[in-house]
């Protein structure tokens, strides 16, 4: 008797999951197709106004070829409606869904390194577009129902700044986004960081697909040195960016923390899909 009562606590357990990976994935869908139809909707309309905005599918489409390749280390520019759609199109559900998989991978076996309060600070580092953020949403949904979270979306392209309302349609009743220009090849406390401030609220520091994409543009990491010396203690930071050609970037960069703050790091259970470090900022 005892073990068909484990069987079938393990089938409900499967069943659950699957039930939330099906949500989770509509959700993706559907919010990729909004997105997508908002950028396109923008793209059409600066095309019949002739203003700069209307980019040429074509070179979008090249622009976003660039995107997360070894060669990307001077950063793709994200201008333009057309390019936006199709980064949405192509970056929403797969950006969205590695940050739910590697926060789910390290909480659900470690609750404590991130347990539960009623509001939770998450900050998004060339996270514009709200593809980064997005995992977030499932992670709130499935592992802190009880909490609310406020996403700041910090970039150096302002023009993601006019998708932020859908973006916090879209994220739901607990997830609140806002967004704020910064640029990470500058330290923290120069003009054009001007706008990034509360670092030492943040209970989640996501830094995806940046590291690597500016390390062309850095003189030095002095930016993340700045965000490690401020950072709250038990706040997670996550760097993330492609697969093998960043490791050695976000090695340093997760060195350079280290230097200045007593730094933890977390073990995956599963290799994700891109090269990705877990920190977490100790006493």
């Amino acid at each position: 008797m005892k073990r068909n009562s484990r069987s079938s606590n393990k089938g409900r357990q499967q069943s659950t999951a699957g039930g939330s990976a099906s949500a989770r994935k509509t959700w993706f869908d559907d919010s990729t197709i909004a997105l997508v139809a908002m950028a396109q909707d923008r793209a059409l309309k600066a095309k019949v106004k002739g203003s700069k905005g209307g980019d040429d599918r074509k070179e979008a489409r090249q622009r976003s070829s660039q995107l997360s390749t070894s060669s990307d280390t001077v950063g793709v520019s994200f201008a333009g409606a057309a390019f936006q759609a199709d980064y949405f199109a192509s970056k929403f559900t797969k950006r969205g869904q590695l940050v739910y998989t590697i926060l789910h991978d390290v909480l659900s076996k470690s609750p404590h390194v991130l347990p539960p309060s009623e509001t939770l600070a998450v900050a998004s580092f060339g996270g514009g577009p709200g593809t980064d953020a997005a995992g977030i949403v499932w992670i709130q949904r499935e592992l802190f129902p009880t909490s609310s979270v406020h996403c700041v979306l910090f970039d150096y392209e302002t023009s993601w700044k006019r998708y932020v309302k859908t973006l916090d349609d879209l994220y739901g009743d607990a997830v609140s986004v806002s967004f704020a220009p910064c640029d990470v090849t500058h330290p923290l406390d120069t003009e054009p960081n001007r706008h990034v401030s509360e670092i030492e609220t943040m209970d989640i520091l996501l830094f995806c697909f940046v590291c690597h994409e500016t390390s062309a543009r850095q003189r030095n990491l002095q930016f993340y040195l700045d965000v490690a010396t401020a950072a709250k203690v038990g706040a997670l930071v996550i760097l993330a960016d492609v697969k093998t050609k960043s490791k050695e970037c976000l090695e340093q960069v997760a060195i350079a923390m280290a230097s200045v703050r007593r730094i933890q790091r977390l073990t995956l259970s599963k290799a994700p899909t891109a090269e990705a470090v877990v920190l977490r900022v100790e006493a």
